[in-house]
């Protein structure tokens, strides 16, 4: 896939963001890889519980590669895990410790013309990630959610294209709710499918213009 300089500037900006900040976690829900990057914060899940969110979170989905290199040979990306949901990480438990115990930091971010993102860490580490070649209708293989007060709501990779646009949160009593940004010229983002358990209300108040 390629990216025109507008695009790549907008992942610069983006995951610029995070140069300085810990990576703390990374977890899997079905065949997408989240990584969590910065103070973790006491919040609720979707039913209501008690739970953490990072100020900044990175979905790289199932269509994506990516893949960390670490001293001593280490490597651990998307041929340790499929197809479906099985795994083959148990080589990287002490990793998945580090980053809870003694979180590695983000050094640098360089983005290629290909849309590849070589994140460089603390300690010799580093994480690549190379986009898919393309995009399926209603599929989003590339998700960037920046802090909760960040207007823009998400960065996005869809069928149409990479831009900022609905956020998408979660509230108790609900699965997945959109949340609109401040702007006062709304337009439907058509990168993210409202269910129909959101009300016509709701779906109105977020139909958010993107630039």
């Amino acid at each position: 896939m390629s990216f025109t300089a507008y695009q790549i500037g907008l992942l610069e900006n983006a995951l610029g963001s995070l140069v300085g900040e810990p990576m703390t976690s990374m977890f899997r829900v079905s065949t997408a890889q989240y990584l969590c990057f910065g103070v973790e914060n006491p919040s609720e899940n979707h039913i209501g519980e008690d739970d953490n969110r990072s100020d900044w979170g990175l979905m790289i989905g199932g269509s994506c590669h990516w893949r960390f290199e670490g001293p001593d040979g280490f490597t651990l990306g998307t041929d340790d895990f499929g197809p479906d949901k099985e795994l083959r990480d148990e080589h990287a438990d002490d990793f998945y410790d580090r980053l809870e115990n003694n979180p590695l930091i983000v050094r640098s971010i360089e983005i290629l013309q290909d849309g590849v993102q070589v994140i460089s860490l603390s300690d010799g580490y580093s994480l690549t990630i190379r986009m898919p070649d393309s995009v399926s209708k209603d599929s989003e293989p590339w998700r960037f959610m920046p802090q909760l007060h960040d207007f823009r709501g998400h960065l996005c990779l869809t069928e149409f294209g990479l831009r900022w646009g609905i956020r998408l949160v979660r509230m108790r009593n609900t699965n997945a709710i959109a949340r609109c940004s401040r702007r006062k010229e709304i337009k439907y983002y058509p990168g993210t499918r409202l269910k129909k358990r959101y009300n016509r209300a709701e779906q109105a108040k977020c139909r958010l213009k993107y630039g």
